[in-house]
Formats: structure tokens, sequence, C-alpha cells
């Protein structure tokens, strides 16, 4: 990130201090669903193929790769904006590039995380007793 950053000529600012936050919110959304995640796959084996192109498909709808201004001048904005991810990316780029987080983007992310972590921890600890049935 950081030969990125001097190959754009892109220089840290007071609002890069801000980037931690939208990072510990994606590890823990990231530990949430794959609470949920673990717990399927235990007992639907082709899950992992499904979720190989539900991954490739989240990619392509979060902007990672690619400017969303043209995605979001179109009409099809609303993907991204219901996307909790690219809500996370968003605020990165905003704290990497200079500029204060969108708190409305913040807000949801934090919803979305503890949602996320909650429903993950009850679907697991509810179905592991089962799991030994099942691997």
């Amino acid at each position: 990130l950081v030969v990125v950053s001097i190959v754009l000529k892109v220089y840290p600012t007071i609002y890069l201090a801000q980037a931690i936050i939208p990072l510990i919110l994606l590890l823990i959304t990231a530990f949430g669903v794959g609470m949920i995640l673990s717990t399927m796959a235990v007992f639907f084996r082709d899950l992992e193929y499904l979720w190989s192109v539900g991954l490739m498909i989240i990619m392509y709808a979060s902007a990672i790769f690619y400017k969303p201004e043209k995605l979001l001048k179109s009409g099809f904005g609303w993907i991204l904006k219901c996307n909790p991810l690219y809500l996370l990316i968003h605020n990165f780029r905003q704290a990497v590039f200079g500029m204060p987080m969108n708190m409305k983007f913040l807000a949801a992310s934090i919803v979305f995380a503890i949602v996320s972590v909650i429903v993950g921890l009850i679907f697991f600890y509810k179905k592991q007793d089962e799991f030994i049935l099942h691997i």
C-alpha cells in the first residue's frame, strides 16, 4: 500500500488514522460470515463451489477494482449502496485519499458487522452438536 501511495502521489493525511476502523469492521464481518459459512459447509458439501461463484459476484458488486462513480450515476447504483462490503471499501478509500469517512456508511457497516457476528455465533452454537454426525 505504501508503494502504491508513492507511485500515485497520495500523501498521508490526518484522515489516514481513520483507515483502521473499516479494517477492524471488515475483520469482524469476516468472522461473522465465516461462522455462518463454516456451519453451513458441514451440512452442505457443495457450498464451497457455490461460494466461489458467490465470492466472484461479491467482488464485482463491491467496486474493488474499478471506480464506482459510473455505476453510481447509472441506474445500478443501488447495487453498491445495498452492499455492506462496498460501504467498508468506500470508507477505507475516503480515509486513504485524505477525506472524512461517510458516517451513514460507517453506521451501516457497524450494524452489519454486529448482526453478522450475532447471527454467526447463534447459528454455530445451535448446530455444533450435530457436526460430528455429518463429518
